[in-house]
């Protein structure tokens, strides 16, 4: 979730201090986006392993392999995700 908050400075005025030119405004969003998604994965991966951790602590060994291998995927996914948002800035 995007903060209204701001100390002053729009993000195209803190990316205009980087060797690169500064974002359009739909580009940065799609940075924004790119960057919480890959947050969002990883926060629901941590969540997935706890949970399996309880379901293996009670005997339930397949449900608790089941979901450490879609943390897995999740993980995937964001090691791809976290490397779009440069992607973006440089333009490609």
């Amino acid at each position: 979730m995007r903060s209204s908050f701001s100390l002053g400075h729009t993000h195209q005025e803190l990316e205009s201090t980087d060797s690169t030119m500064p974002l359009t405004k739909p580009k940065q969003a799609l940075r924004d986006d790119l960057k919480e998604a890959a947050a969002t994965l990883k926060w629901a991966g941590v969540d997935l392993v706890a949970v399996a951790d309880r379901m293996k602590a009670t005997g339930d060994e397949q449900a608790a392999s089941e979901l450490l291998e879609i943390a897995r995927s999740f993980q995937e996914v964001e090691d791809k995700l976290e490397g779009d948002p440069e992607r973006v800035k440089a333009g490609l």
